[in-house]
């Protein structure tokens, strides 16, 4: 069996609602594996894209696969499809940056910008299976897993630092510098709770 997440260019959703990537196979028996490697489903959103530092945004229809950390776009009304590596790029409006992580160029995206930063990371994994018919001559092969997310946090002259979304985890990411009143009572954290303490750190 052999394919490249490069293939999955078409996800589709079946007569149940299951979303589903075709790979082309042989031809004329393509697997399948349901869910996507990309962030959104649809596959194609309206986006704007930065290719340089010193270079505007850019609209155009673009997709972002997770899975290969490619972003994949489309311009006016041109149907070519450009794999980029953009330094910055926007899906509806939520904005992605490049940074390298241990060396390698990954996408986050940007929560919270100030002096403080805040991202949000994503990676998403599959599982293979005994292949199996699945509609008409497709094979079932696999599936794509949920997204997985990552929480980073960057203070002024410190390294970015990994966290999940709890007090104790961001406390130990903000050392000194967090106000535990801004706080809320318990273990679990929300993204605007993180915000919070974030938009404090900056006034002060």
């Amino acid at each position: 069996m052999k394919y490249r997440l490069q293939q999955a260019r078409t996800v589709r959703q079946d007569s149940m609602g299951r979303v589903y990537t075709l790979f082309n196979g042989d031809g004329r028996n393509p697997w399948i594996l349901l869910g996507t490697p990309y962030w959104t489903f649809p596959t194609w959103q309206p986006g704007r894209v930065q290719l340089t530092d010193d270079s505007p945004m850019t609209p155009c229809s673009i997709a972002y696969n997770v899975m290969t950390n490619e972003v994949l776009c489309r311009f006016n009304q041109d149907t070519t499809t450009y794999t980029l590596k953009p330094v910055a790029f926007a899906i509806e409006g939520m904005p992605f940056v490049r940074l390298s992580e241990k060396g390698y160029p990954f996408y986050y995206q940007i929560l919270y910008k100030g002096d403080a930063q805040l991202f949000e990371g994503y990676k998403r994994k599959m599982t293979l299976v005994r292949p199996q018919p699945y509609a008409s001559r497709a094979s079932l092969i696999g599936y794509f897993l949920g997204l997985e997310r990552y929480y980073y946090l960057k203070l002024p002259n410190a390294p970015m630092r990994t966290f999940q979304l709890n007090r104790r985890s961001f406390m130990q990411a903000m050392g000194d510098n967090v106000d535990t009143r801004l706080l809320p009572p318990g273990d679990a954290l929300t993204v605007a709770d993180v915000v919070r303490v974030l938009a404090d750190y900056d006034a002060h």
